[in-house]
């Protein structure tokens, strides 16, 4: 201690060992598990194109659409099983994604080959059963250099977050059940809201999973 003035006694070690790292856990999504999520929707059919209307309320699944999907603002989409995109996955404002009430408690998928954009004030629920939640993978590569895996903007609710080999975006007030990712980055003044961690296929146990933000990208004040 230099340059300091200590009031009271003054107890300094003179060896100070930082904790050892905590040894990081595997990633709860294999890709074994990617895969036969994949030709769980590729059994339902195929489908080169995936445009419904603006406003309108469309009902699908499982099936693997093979090119990129833009829900339009105001579409509302009900999902009957799995959904595999191989290309991006953009989602507009004010618009809604749920599952059929016929999932009861169990949780529903959608599996993007690439990158995954949520806009202001997305709605994403599960069956309406306690317990029952959509997950959204995205399976795009990178790092911070790179556009991110998920990118969600303000006001997102209720979704849980998957991106295994990239970063995922997380924009102010964003809300979300789970987020598990190989890094994350946050808009200033962001808050993330964590209640869910992996620990069976209904994605209904307690916050379980570790993380880590990346390096200079998280303070706490």
């Amino acid at each position: 201690i230099t340059s300091s003035t200590v009031g009271g006694q003054q107890h300094c070690p003179t060896t100070v060992t930082a904790p050892a790292d905590p040894s990081p856990l595997d990633f709860p999504v294999t890709s074994g598990n990617l895969d036969d999520w994949r030709a769980d929707a590729d059994a339902g059919g195929t489908v080169s194109t995936f445009a419904p209307s603006g406003g309108s309320t469309t009902t699908i699944g499982p099936t693997h659409i093979t090119s990129s999907v833009t829900l339009n603002n105001n579409q509302h989409l009900i999902l009957t099983g799995t959904i595999h995109i191989t290309g991006n996955l953009t989602i507009g404002n004010n618009t809604s994604i749920a599952l059929d009430p016929s999932y009861g408690t169990n949780s529903g998928i959608i599996i993007v080959d690439g990158t995954i954009a949520i806009a202001n004030n997305g709605t994403i629920n599960g069956s309406g059963t306690a317990g029952s939640y959509l997950m959204f993978i995205a399976t795009a590569a990178g790092d911070r250099s790179d556009p991110p895996a998920i990118d969600l903007k303000n006001g997102v609710d209720g979704a849980i977050l998957v991106a295994p080999y990239g970063i995922v975006h997380l924009g102010n007030t964003v809300t979300i059940t789970q987020v598990t990712a190989d890094g994350f980055t946050m808009s200033n003044g962001a808050t993330l809201k964590y209640s869910q961690g992996f620990l069976d296929a209904r994605f209904t146990s307690g916050p379980t999973v570790g993380w880590a933000p990346i390096a200079g990208s998280w303070r706490q004040d």
